[in-house]
């Protein structure tokens, strides 16, 4: 890539353009310096506008680069991002997966709707639990639910929803949070014949955990103990043991308030004459 650089730098000079207008409305005068001192490539849309503006033909970018093993290099690298980040949040590593989302993923490169729909809920997600910015969370859950007019149901739509809940639940809103982990649950239930739980158990966790927090925080207890239970049962099926804990404590903390509050019924139909 060293030869790129400088065939952009020659060109530039030639022009009698500075970086910076060379740059102008296409990317930041740093990609050109990195381009041209250390070649540095900048994404295949980037670049293709600056050979543009230089009067580069693409056939003497192709003598220099292979422009088809650059594309799929890119779609390996969005790829590899997006796995990243699935992995990172379901460490509850929100800042981390933030960082790498604003960071690292090439937005101008996702090649489809559903790369776009992930996008956008790892955004959502990441801006509700690392930056606790609900505005945000909102616009990009909605965003990942918007895109695509006619298709199937997928778990992205699932995940989106809950997180539409967990923003109205941690925002105090709690009959809309209802209304929205109620769908949530609605939909997991018409995928789960279909999902691949080999790949996707993590995530189908998240909700049924997610949800038997706000029933437990309304004090439905019994429906929180039935979302840990089908979380745990997923965890044994899968052999897997992610945040059992938590599903544990979150199961017998709801049974011991589910206790206290029949003992209390029972103490108060005691008294009655």
């Amino acid at each position: 890539m060293y030869y790129l650089g400088i065939k952009i730098k020659n060109k530039r000079l030639l022009k009698n353009l500075t970086q910076a207008e060379l740059a102008y409305e296409i990317c930041t005068q740093a990609t050109i310096s990195n381009l041209e001192s250390n070649g540095n490539v900048p994404t295949l849309n980037i670049l293709l506008a600056l050979a543009k503006r230089l009067s580069i033909e693409i056939s003497e970018l192709s003598e220099i680069i292979n422009i088809s093993d650059y594309i799929k290099k890119e779609e390996k690298w969005n790829t590899q991002v997006l796995n990243r980040l699935r992995m990172l949040c379901s460490k509850l590593k929100y800042q981390e997966a933030y960082d790498l989302l604003l960071n690292e993923l090439k937005f101008d490169e996702l090649k489809d709707r559903f790369e776009f729909r992930q996008y956008y809920y790892y955004k959502g997600i990441t801006s509700l639990l690392a930056k606790d910015n609900f505005a945000d969370a909102h616009f990009n859950f909605n965003l990942a639910l918007s895109t695509g007019e006619q298709r199937e149901l997928d778990l992205f739509d699932v995940l989106s929803t809950n997180g539409i809940a967990m923003t109205y639940f941690l925002d105090s809103e709690t009959d809309k949070a209802r209304t929205y982990f109620d769908k949530a649950l609605l939909q997991l239930n018409q995928l789960m014949d279909y999902l691949n739980l080999n790949q996707e158990s993590l995530e189908i966790i998240k909700i049924y955990y997610n949800t038997a927090k706000f029933h437990s925080s309304v004090k439905e207890y019994q429906k929180a103990i039935e979302l840990c239970s089908l979380g745990i049962a997923l965890q044994k099926q899968q052999n897997m043991n992610f945040e059992l804990d938590k599903l544990y404590y979150e199961k017998g903390f709801n049974l011991y308030k589910l206790g206290r509050k029949k003992k209390q019924k029972s103490s108060i139909t005691m008294r009655l004459p």
